[in-house]
Parts: C-alpha cells; structure tokens; sequence
C-alpha cells in the first residue's frame, strides 16, 4: 500500500461543458460518499439484518478567497441553487490513472455561500459544498483522459 501526503489534489468544478480547474485555491477537500442502510429485520431474528438503499454524497472544500478573479467569487457566488455543478476531484495532479483516480458527482447542487466570514487579520477562506441533486452516485473514474 503506498500512503500519501495529500499536497496536490486536483479540483475541476463547473458545468460539465466549462470545467474550470480551481486546485490553486483549494486549502482542504472531504468527500463524503454514504448509503442509507434500511433495517430488513424480521420477526425471529436474533440481531439485525440490513441491506443498502439510496447513495448519496457531497464533497466540502475549504477555499482561499479570492474576490479579484471571477473564478473564485465571481463564478461561486452564480454557483448557489444551480443543479448543473459538475465536481471533480483527485488525490494528485497526476494523470488520471488506477492509483489517481477522479471522484466525480456529476450533477452537485450547492445550497450556501459565505464569501466573507473572516475575522480582523485573518486569511480570508470560505468552504463550499456539493450535495448530490442528480440522484445518481458518485462515480470513480480510473481511465486516462
């Protein structure tokens, strides 16, 4: 098993025709990937007995500000309510590869932005996050582009 020391990760967000890589910004990324469990437990049983349901997901990035270049404010602060937010992200900047792969939610919804929420002498930071709104799961894209 080869451990890592995340210090590159690679984010694209957007919408799928107009992906914009945002990696230079980004200070922390988390991806959240979980299925419902729903108890099928019967009358007899002794403990209980589960099967998956629905997946969900969202990915939760913590940004440097930056309100000089529509990349960071300009297109985030559009971002709000849209369902058609495209989210990427690998461990590397690396090729995409089996080792490298892109989790990819293909159709986030983002439901707040705080651009400013910073203290006197404070970096100015802000995080972000995609919620599934397409119903479909999060893929894991190992193939190279």
């Amino acid at each position: 098993m080869a451990e890592i020391v995340l210090k590159s990760a690679f984010v694209r967000v957007g919408s799928s025709a107009a992906l914009v890589a945002v990696s230079t910004a980004v200070r922390s990324v988390n991806i959240n990937y979980s299925v419902d469990l729903q108890d099928k437990t019967a009358m007899g049983s002794s403990g209980r007995a589960r099967i998956g349901g629905l997946k969900d997901w969202t990915v939760a990035i913590e940004f440097n500000q930056d309100y000089a270049t529509t990349t960071i404010d300009g297109d985030f602060f559009t971002y709000l309510g849209s369902t058609g937010q495209f989210i990427a992200v690998r461990p590397t900047s690396g090729v995409r590869a089996a080792g490298n792969a892109d989790y990819v939610g293909t159709l986030g919804m983002i439901d707040s932005y705080t651009p400013i929420n910073n203290a006197v002498g404070d970096l100015a930071t802000f995080t972000m996050t995609w919620n599934c709104a397409d119903g479909k799961p999060m893929q894991r894209v190992v193939a190279a582009t």
